[in-house]
């Protein structure tokens, strides 16, 4: 069977391949208003627990992370407890960039994550996003994705504290090519003017990156 596992956790961040099969199988939301909803009926029966997509997301791969601001506010997020699962669990940024929902604003493809290469996976596809999204207008203003402000405590330099957009676009200019990183240091810094980008909740169908799409980025 070549269907990707879920519990899997330990070899990155299983939500993504989960995704590309229920895309495949069922097709991606049909309207924002179903968006939500969508992710809390696909589940997956891993041992005697059954996960949905969005319990696999909030409730193990982001358990030791922050929960989301503003956006989800008004409803209701899973809150089970999976211990045996949650050993696996990091605080590491880098999977704001990583948990792909099939959104329009996010990349349309996505790898199979191996604890082998882990960490090299989640700084490129960091980098390739980042690096396609992040901007500084003529008017020196910077714009950065809109995860920065649903989970800007993931970003903050102590643990406990809300990071400020200044923060989140110096977190974001890390991960720049040297000429924009400069130009968005000194943008946030010196103007002190960000904002954050729209986000689609239209989603399309996602794709698998290859393993040598991957592989000279992650060896």
């Amino acid at each position: 069977d070549a269907s990707p596992d879920p519990s899997q956790c330990s070899d990155g961040p299983a939500l993504c391949p989960a995704l590309v099969q229920s895309f495949l199988l069922l097709g991606p939301p049909p309207s924002s208003f179903a968006w939500l909803g969508y992710f809390g009926k696909i589940a997956y029966h891993v041992g005697d627990e059954l996960i949905s997509l969005s319990s696999l997301e909030h409730c193990i791969i982001r358990a030791s992370m922050s929960a989301p601001r503003q956006f989800l506010s008004k409803f209701k997020l899973p809150s089970s407890r999976f211990d045996w699962l949650q050993t696996h669990s990091v605080h590491d940024p880098r999977l704001n960039f990583n948990l792909n929902c099939g959104s329009l604003s996010l990349p349309p493809s996505v790898p199979i994550y191996r604890g082998e290469i882990l960490d090299a996976q989640l700084e490129w596809i960091a980098t390739r996003y980042l690096r396609t999204t992040v901007q500084v207008s003529a008017d020196h203003v910077v714009m950065i994705p809109k995860v920065f402000a649903w989970y800007a405590s993931d970003f903050a330099h102590a643990r406990g504290i809300k990071a400020s957009a200044v923060e989140c676009a110096e977190y974001a200019a890390n991960f720049l090519q040297k000429k924009a990183r400069v130009r968005v240091t000194v943008a946030a810094t010196t103007f002190d003017s960000i904002k954050y980008l729209p986000f689609s909740f239209h989603c399309r169908t996602l794709s698998l990156l290859t393993d040598e799409e991957m592989a000279p980025h992650a060896a």
